[in-house]
């Protein structure tokens, strides 16, 4: 226990011999490092380990609703990955409890038909509680094609009419609109599953073809196929369309090619609206040419290729597209190479890609949006240890036991002061000066015994006013 009294003595040694003024910056800085480190050693730094929910991917629409309920309740030390929200391990349950205030949690399969039927107390019965069972399988549809693969969003519309007479009978359509994931579109195979699906969970009173699909992202429309105007014997304006729009998404399901756009032309037989030919344009962007030199070029993946490599890989792609398509055409094939019929040109990007640069840029920023707290606390932390290191080196220590002593001169300024305080005129080195022997009493008892002088002086100070 020697060391630690000693570094005691000396702390304490060290803390009189400093000012007052020095001793409460001391005092703020220490308060201000002893602060900063327990914040910085809390759970506010520590990074966003844990998937909520157990790494459950949510949509647009329901991140909308999960963040507005995290900024009512002050959390936004979370990030979003891939439509998966990260939170810190220790404030797991504050975001879980907030999404639960705020009634915000992602509903589950059958949680709506659950709260038609817990909700339905013995004053509801008869065409009021069948009215809620309707709205709830109306809600179930809506959740389960929003889970479909490429649907962001789904709202179904059912509709009842009963006709009047002797033989009422039931009129049942429905509408469903989707909402297509950004840069995907609905095809005809899932406008027939959607359909299907409406179909058969609300009952034998609604027909498949009774059900009306709509893409609110391109505006199409697929009508009930038990329509006249798109049977096979229909007008041959309705056939071409029909069979055009089948070619166009094969075609395109056989590519694979992001960002390509198919078009068909399809000519018919006059009397048998049979097809006689078929013509496709295939229009491929230009980043997919600049990918697969990439593909080539691992190690010049930042750098664009040149116009001359970039010709050369669109007229090999253009064979290769040619070549997957042709086989389809089968007995329409009028020429071997295809060149006619398969028409592939180059959708030419307006913009330039983002450089290395914005990216990195954008995550620099990302992180500090993230981060930032942290970072000001630490270089509060640096500055209030600069301050105490500039504290400390001013401040020279005694050893234990010995008394501080004055570091600047004492002065005592009067209006009268007494003749013994007036100082004298400068002496001339030239002339013996007389011994004066206060002077050197005076001088040997401020050397020995400070505070005794200081008394001393205010004595006589008094006896002088």
């Amino acid at each position: 226990m020697d060391w630690a009294n000693q570094v005691l003595a000396r702390a304490t040694a060290l803390v009189r011999s400093m000012p007052p003024s020095t001793r409460m910056t001391a005092a703020v800085s220490l308060v201000l490092v002893v602060a900063c480190l327990a914040w910085l050693g809390s759970d506010q730094l520590s990074e966003p380990d844990v998937q909520l929910m157990g790494g459950e991917q949510f949509s647009a629409t329901q991140l909308r609703a999960m963040e507005s309920a995290f900024g009512k309740a002050g959390l936004t030390d979370y990030c979003v990955e891939q439509g998966r929200i990260c939170v810190a391990r220790s404030r797991q349950a504050k975001y879980m409890a907030a999404l639960v205030d705020e009634e915000a949690l992602p509903a589950d399969f059958g949680q709506y038909l659950r709260e038609s039927v817990q909700g339905s107390g013995f004053l509801v019965y008869g065409s009021r509680q069948e009215a809620q069972t309707k709205v709830a399988i109306q809600s179930e549809l809506q959740l389960t094609i929003s889970n479909l693969k490429g649907i962001e969003k789904a709202s179904v519309h059912i509709a009842e009419e009963t006709t009047r007479g002797l033989r009422p009978q039931k009129n049942v359509t429905a509408s469903v609109a989707l909402l297509p994931q950004a840069g995907q579109t609905v095809d005809e195979a899932t406008a027939a599953v959607v359909r299907h699906l409406v179909a058969s969970t609300w009952g034998a009173s609604l027909k498949p073809e009774s059900v009306t699909v709509v893409d609110l992202s391109t505006k199409r429309l697929f009508p009930c196929t038990g329509d006249a105007s798109t049977a096979p014997g229909s007008s041959y304006a309705a056939t071409k369309k029909k069979l055009e729009i089948d070619w166009q998404e094969k075609v395109t399901r056989v590519l694979g090619i992001a960002g390509a756009l198919v078009a068909a032309n399809v000519e018919l037989d006059a009397q048998s609206h049979a097809p006689r030919s078929v013509n496709l344009s295939v229009a491929v962007p230009q980043a997919h040419y600049e990918q697969v030199w990439r593909s080539r070029h691992p190690g010049a993946a930042v750098n664009a290729p040149e116009g001359h490599e970039l010709h050369l890989i669109e007229q090999e792609e253009s064979a290769k597209i040619r070549a997957a398509v042709l086989p389809l055409l089968g007995s329409l094939a009028t020429e071997k190479d295809g060149a006619a019929q398969v028409a592939v040109s180059t959708i030419h990007s307006s913009a330039a890609p983002a450089s290395s640069h914005t990216v990195y840029r954008d995550r620099a920023l990302q992180w500090l949006a993230l981060h930032w707290q942290s970072l000001g606390v630490a270089a509060l932390l640096l500055a209030a240890l600069w301050m105490l290191r500039g504290t400390l080196e001013k401040t020279h220590p005694l050893e234990p036991g010995t008394e501080a002593t004055p570091r600047d001169g004492l002065f005592l300024v009067t209006d009268h002061p007494p003749e013994s305080m007036v100082a004298d005129p400068a002496p001339d080195p030239s002339q013996p000066q007389p011994h004066d022997p206060w002077r050197e009493e005076l001088a040997g008892i401020v050397r020995q015994d400070p505070r005794a002088a200081a008394s001393v002086l205010k004595t006589w100070i008094g006896n002088a006013s």
